[in-house]
């Protein structure tokens, strides 16, 4: 019996020196971004990557496509004819085009995550499930954007509510800012706003209008909406950039936001959140560019035998998104306002390291909780 006891000890140690020896190795993985390397939230959403990479010993490349997707879809084909090929390879459904990648590259042995933007139903239905069709791709971790966008309307709805008591009964005409009629989360924050105003009998959705995610284009279509609409409460927008357009033509107009108009964004850009310190805006919804450092997180536990699909699933909706008011601002900024995302020890978020985690919790709370413990 002793030496029975002891072999099994001698074997435990075995495998756990092997584990760690194993999650050494260097993981390398291929980001390929919509984007150029300017900008505000792709950027983000690398250099919060970049620190996930590194304490998590992985090898993080990102390309650029420029928002073109069919430069997108070449990168992607190209890193897979590679002699020294990556390990995984991250992609966005930017303008629909992930389906298309996935079964042009199904023939690799580089495994394909689908990250930001998952595949619409109708994409769905062609390109089936992860690991159904195309094993090579793995997973799908998208957050919430229905969520954002109702989370946002509602905050907004009730917050007006709590300014104009004596008005209740008026109908509150909201002025909705999408980003564009293709990508999934803009057409997902739309549904939610939608959602939420089938909550309240005197909430009324005016217009929506797509500006392209882009502040001079929000600018010029307010400018214009000011002229056709002069009982506007409310300015929903499905970014800050938009958000922040509309109020500088607002205040073109001679009205103040904030009191005359009310608006709210998505992104926790620092100069909506100056506004929302201002009070010109009342709420940014955000947290949402953490999501290629969760990723990174996903992808290291799968590698090292936590496949997220015990627990997780494998298409991954997450409500990611946290919203940024006059509230709770000053502890977001105190923390995380000088993105610093070294400070965040990504291993304690990683189901191989942490061995207290059975379900991932990639909010931003979770973050500030974690930092406010000592990190």
């Amino acid at each position: 019996m002793f030496w029975y006891k002891f072999s099994v000890l001698i074997l435990a140690l075995l495998l756990a020196c092997t584990s760690s020896a194993r999650t050494n190795e260097k993981i390398s993985v291929v980001f390929i971004s919509c984007c150029l390397p300017k900008g505000f939230f792709w950027p983000k959403v690398e250099s919060f990557m970049r620190a996930a990479a590194q304490d998590l010993n992985i090898n993080l490349e990102v390309l650029y496509a420029g928002m073109d997707y069919m430069v997108m879809r070449r990168m992607a084909e190209n890193v897979v004819k590679r002699d020294v090929k990556p390990d995984y390879m991250i992609i966005d459904n930017y303008k629909r085009m992930a389906g298309k990648i996935i079964k042009s590259t199904s023939q690799s042995k580089v495994k394909i995550f689908l990250m930001a933007n998952g595949l619409t139903e109708e994409q769905t239905s062609i390109f089936g499930q992860p690991r159904e069709k195309y094993p090579n791709w793995i997973g799908e971790l998208t957050p919430d954007n229905y969520f954002a966008g109702h989370q946002l309307a509602k905050a907004m709805i009730e917050d007006y509510l709590k300014r104009d008591l004596k008005k209740v009964k008026k109908t509150i005409n909201i002025i909705a800012l999408s980003g564009d009629t293709a990508t999934p989360a803009s057409i997902e924050r739309v549904n939610g706003l939608r959602g939420a105003v089938l909550n309240y009998s005197n909430v009324s959705i005016k217009q929506v209008i797509p500006c392209n995610w882009q502040k001079q284009e929000a600018y010029r279509r307010t400018n214009l909406i000011l002229k056709r609409y002069s009982d506007i409460n409310i300015f929903w927008a499905a970014n800050d950039e938009m958000a922040l357009g509309a109020i500088e033509s607002v205040i073109r107009s001679g009205k103040t936001p904030g009191k005359d108009i009310m608006f709210g964004g998505i992104n926790w850009k620092k100069a909506a959140l100056q506004k929302i310190s201002d009070g010109s805006m009342v709420i940014s919804m955000g947290g949402h560019f953490m999501i290629g450092g969760w990723s990174l997180v996903m992808l290291h536990d799968y590698h090292f035998g936590k496949d997220f699909i015990y627990t997780e699933g494998l298409k991954l909706k997450m409500k990611i998104f946290d919203e940024l008011n006059k509230n709770n601002l000053n502890r977001y900024l105190s923390k995380l306002g000088d993105e610093d995302w070294d400070k965040i020890d990504f291993k304690y978020f990683s189901k191989v390291y942490n061995k207290n985690i059975d379900k991932y919790d990639f909010s931003v709370r979770s973050v500030l909780n974690h930092l406010d413990s000592g990190g």
